[in-house]
């Protein structure tokens, strides 16, 4: 059994073109969903950026008001402390 012999030809028949421009179709569409899909992760990444200084803004932003709510905390011990003191001296002023 022989196998059947193989020869090259110049001809270019309407196949040939239908294939090369469905290679080219696809390429293209390939390349604009790639760079579509680059410009969809560059505004996610910048939404997320700025999520995140935002994020970060709003924490600094309760830190201080943790600073001020400590700070106001230990101006109210002090004063109960104070307030302690007075009721001891009370106490034993009043005691014979």
């Amino acid at each position: 059994m022989n196998a059947p012999q193989i020869t090259w030809s110049w001809q270019i028949s309407l196949g040939n073109i239908t294939t090369f421009a469905g290679m080219v179709a696809v390429a293209s569409l390939a390349w604009g969903d790639v760079r579509h899909s680059d410009a969809l992760q560059t505004r996610e990444i910048e939404e997320l950026k700025a999520d995140a200084t935002r994020t970060l803004a709003r924490l600094a932003a309760s830190d201080v008001a943790d600073a001020r709510s400590d700070a106001r905390m230990v101006r109210i011990e002090e004063l109960m402390t104070e307030v302690r003191e007075v009721l001891r001296d009370l106490n034993r002023r009043e005691q014979p």
